[in-house]
């Protein structure tokens, strides 16, 4: 079996590695201490395109796939970031543009997807519930539709990034878990974007 890495992704991996060898542990460490974003590198990573690699070229991204923001998260961590790196990679990059980019409506690509690309816009991901955790066989927050819009309820917690997001991913049912047959039906059923203020639980 081949280990090597496609070219592309190769490619990527040097450009990141390059971005992350700017900021030392020290670095790191003081983003920790003062729970701050790490806004430099987040700043050359969008300028770079780095964060746009799995959003198709036509909107302005790298139209590379999964395997690629793998890479580039990888490639971050081991630059320095560590565990900081899954952050900068999964909230907007995978869960956002990825997620957008291959579930997403043409009218939310349009959308969000070059806003995106261009650093515009930032997302994250609400999944994590009270009483099921990050378990989304067991979510109970419920999406009826209504004409062409969707009634949510229910209650979402620890949304990461959402202090900075502009859209979040909401992941709901439609049919609850207990009358699902099979029970991973309609888990997750509707990925729903939502600009500020977030939609208060009834």
């Amino acid at each position: 079996m081949d280990f090597d890495l496609p070219e592309g992704a190769a490619a990527v991996r040097e450009g990141v590695l390059a971005v992350a060898g700017k900021y030392d542990q020290d670095y790191w460490g003081r983003c920790d201490a003062d729970k701050r974003w790490p806004e430099e590198v987040w700043r050359e990573l969008v300028d770079g395109g780095w964060h746009s690699l799995a959003i198709p070229a036509e909107y302005g991204g790298g139209g590379q796939g999964l395997l690629e923001l793998a890479v580039a998260l990888e490639a971050l961590a081991e630059g320095g970031a560590g565990g900081a790196a899954s952050f900068m990679y999964l909230l907007t990059p995978a869960f956002g543009g990825l997620t957008i980019a291959r579930h997403g409506t043409a009218e939310q690509k349009r959308e969000l997807l070059p806003a995106i690309a261009s650093g515009e816009v930032e997302t994250c991901f609400a999944i994590t519930e009270p009483d099921a955790g990050s378990n989304a066989i067991n979510i109970s927050t419920q999406a009826r539709r209504d004409g062409d819009s969707f009634v949510v309820d229910g209650q979402k917690i620890w949304i990461s990034g959402v202090e900075r997001a502009d859209f979040l991913v909401l992941v709901t049912r439609t049919i609850p878990a207990a009358q699902a047959r099979p029970r991973t039906a309609a888990s997750p059923s509707c990925w729903w974007t939502s600009r500020r203020p977030w939609p208060r639980a009834r």
